[in-house]
């Protein structure tokens, strides 16, 4: 559905309405915690954003921004990653402390949750990772707080940064794009 109407206005410039099911869009994520607790007899937990790490992976998360809430996804493969992230700080400070060392080398090599684990079952390096990465966090969290999340949206798309504004009640009300599309 969402891939069809995107490569139809890709060809013609017309959007199109789609419409998806909340119920299916959390299945899998419901699938893997009934096989938990089947499988396992344990209930999934809620993790406070630590994650099955047990520690906040930088750039994936609910953010404070000026003016409320993103929800980043900067740890993946999925469009420009965390090095996106950092181009995206760029944009929008002049500079960020991650271009520095020992941050930039860790980044460019090794910024991908599926790396963080290999590297975290180093024991005698886990350490050394675990609070470099709480370093990096900080230093996300303070970018986010420092601007309001739209701007941190439209300038994160003209990037390919996986990140998008939680908006309340009031705000999808008088989205101009929803608006325009009828939605109400």
């Amino acid at each position: 559905g969402v891939l069809a109407a995107l490569l139809h206005r890709d060809a013609t410039g017309e959007g199109q309405r789609v419409e998806a099911s909340m119920f299916e869009s959390l299945l899998m994520a419901e699938e893997t915690a009934m096989q938990q607790a089947d499988i396992l007899g344990t209930d999934r937990g809620r993790t406070g954003g630590q994650g099955a790490l047990g520690f906040k992976m930088p750039g994936l998360g609910i953010y404070e921004t000026t003016d409320g809430h993103v929800y980043s996804m900067c740890t993946g493969n999925a469009g420009s990653g965390f090095p996106g992230l950092v181009q995206l700080m760029r944009a929008l400070d002049g500079s960020t402390r991650l271009d520095e060392e020992p941050y930039a080398s860790f980044i460019a090599t090794s910024m991908t949750t599926s790396q963080i684990m290999g590297l975290m079952e180093d024991p005698a390096r886990a350490p050394q990772v675990r609070a470099l990465l709480a370093e990096v966090e900080a230093e996300v969290t303070a970018f986010f707080a420092r601007h309001p999340k739209e701007t941190v949206y439209v300038r994160g798309q003209g990037l390919r940064v996986l990140v998008g504004a939680v908006n309340g009640p009031a705000e999808i009300l008088a989205s101009a794009q929803l608006g325009a599309r009828d939605w109400w």
